[in-house]
């Protein structure tokens, strides 16, 4: 699905709804759990692997930050204006001690009805009128909501530092960060070329454990390649296992 604005509905939005809940192409597909990778995610080797690691139904790596800290993150860095801000610390007053979650890598294990009930919660809370449409911030609450946790995927959890400074996040991802971003802009509105692929005898696409990744803002598949590993023609991409 190509993702474009539509009257009410912005495209950040209707790309969110592909992030934030399992997407409609995957929901018969046989496949029992993705990885979301961001953009600005680079990714180093097969995370695949986090698979092995992840134990749970959901898996993130924490920020290093709680949700009082990320809502001043927000309104500092134009985000959230003086009324959302004052909003969310008011709707989220019971998790402002909690960690947050960084939303750029999200290993899911489907059919757990806590997962679909958290995907629905978290969606719901950015579609509300006038909300932040900074997913991070919403986690928290979904997840009470719905009686859910979330395993921390660091080496060392709830450590205060970034993400990417810990050590599983440098084994499989690099963050590129807001300058890489902004610099592939034209990058990603190219045409990408369409790689090789193979199918199956049911006509299925064949995913591997380690790949394909999908773009869905390029309608492209994009084969994981270990020499320049980068989601490259859109806003994020999926790994399939």
């Amino acid at each position: 699905m190509r993702v474009t604005p539509t009257e009410g509905y912005s495209a950040k939005l209707k790309t969110s709804e592909f992030k934030l809940r399992q997407p409609p192409f995957l929901r018969n597909s046989g496949y029992a759990h993705t990885i979301y990778i961001d953009a600005n995610v680079g990714v180093r080797q097969d995370p695949a692997e986090l698979l092995d690691l992840c134990n749970s139904s959901l898996c993130m790596f924490s920020v290093g930050r709680t949700i009082a800290s990320e809502i001043q993150w927000l309104r500092s860095n134009q985000y959230a204006s003086k009324n959302q801000t004052a909003t969310l610390a008011q709707m989220y007053r019971s998790h402002l001690r909690e960690q947050v979650w960084y939303g750029k890598v999200i290993v899911r294990r489907y059919g757990s009805p806590s997962l679909s009930c958290f995907e629905d919660e978290w969606l719901a809370a950015i579609r509300r009128p006038g909300a932040v449409q900074r997913d991070q911030v919403h986690i928290n609450r979904a997840l009470h909501t719905c009686g859910r946790t979330i395993q921390d995927l660091r080496a060392r959890p709830g450590a205060n530092t970034a993400p990417y400074h810990d050590a599983h996040f440098q084994r499989f991802f690099v963050n590129h960060g807001p300058s890489w971003h902004r610099k592939n802009a034209k990058a990603r509105k190219a045409t990408p070329r369409i790689p090789p692929r193979s199918r199956g005898s049911s006509g299925r696409l064949s995913m591997p454990r380690g790949g394909p990744f999908v773009d869905l803002a390029a309608l492209e598949e994009v084969h994981l390649d270990l020499d320049h590993t980068r989601c490259r023609w859109g806003p994020f991409c999926f790994l399939f296992g």
